[in-house]
């Protein structure tokens, strides 16, 4: 095809395996296999970030690249953690009647509010000129990891004050429809790139956030997710407070 540049098909190919994996993600929740749906959204994590780094690299950039990336982000980072959620939600809970079951469906049902306001997110997000430094937002890929986090602290650590506090009826279908607002609400956070070079002066939080991150990955694994999705709400929110 005359005039077109066979490098735009790179990065487009790492974006479609990012949306395979999260396809592959939703079919393990329905098989019950939450521990490998959670490694193929961190996979289709690892895939995002490297789609838009390869396409920088490559000056590769495309409006059509952009979004075939927003497409792949709600299934893989919008659909898959709200059937994971869902499914997960079920799991934890005993049905020990026909009411029962009702009931509990129907609460699990709001973790599906995820995929929606996913959606919602990316959509804004494509038309937002404002996201260039920071986002506005949390972001899919980090709301997906939190509950990713949420989901291996029951299966790695069921004894935990945590994962005792979310086997409780009502507190996981609450936490998605917060995190569900926060993908939304123009709350000013951090993103990590280093669009003005690798100096410590001026990239001082980002790489507290790296390395702490670093370090709870390295203790707690997966699991430690959540927590740095919240620690970095926290801290990147009060950095970017202060920058504007």
């Amino acid at each position: 095809m005359k005039g077109f540049q066979y490098k735009l098909l790179i990065p487009s190919a790492i974006t479609s395996l990012n949306l395979v994996a999260g396809l592959i993600a939703i079919l393990l929740v329905f098989k019950g296999e939450f521990r490998w749906a959670g490694y193929s959204i961190i996979g289709a994590s690892v895939l995002d970030f490297l789609d838009g780094f390869v396409a920088r690299a490559l000056k590769a950039t495309s409006d059509f690249g952009k979004e075939l990336d927003s497409l792949a982000d709600v299934v893989t980072f919008g659909v898959a953690p709200g059937f994971l959620m869902y499914g997960w939600d079920l799991n934890l809970q005993v049905l020990p009647n026909a009411q029962g079951q009702i009931d509990t469906y129907l609460w699990s049902w709001l973790c599906l509010i995820l995929p929606v306001f996913a959606a919602l997110r990316l959509a804004w997000f494509n038309i937002d000129s404002s996201q260039k430094e920071g986002f506005r937002g949390i972001p899919t890929p980090a709301m997906s990891l939190f509950f990713v986090g949420i989901c291996f602290l029951g299966l790695d650590f069921p004894d935990s004050w945590i994962a005792q506090v979310m086997q409780v009826r009502f507190v996981i279908p609450i936490l998605c429809c917060v995190f569900a607002l926060l993908m939304v609400i123009p709350l000013p956070l951090l993103a990590l790139k280093f669009n003005h070079g690798f100096g410590i002066k001026k990239n001082a939080v980002k790489y507290l956030l790296i390395g702490i991150s670093l370090g709870a990955l390295l203790l707690w694994q997966i699991s430690a997710f959540s927590g740095i999705i919240l620690f970095y709400l926290v801290v990147s929110g009060i950095s970017r407070i202060k920058l504007n």
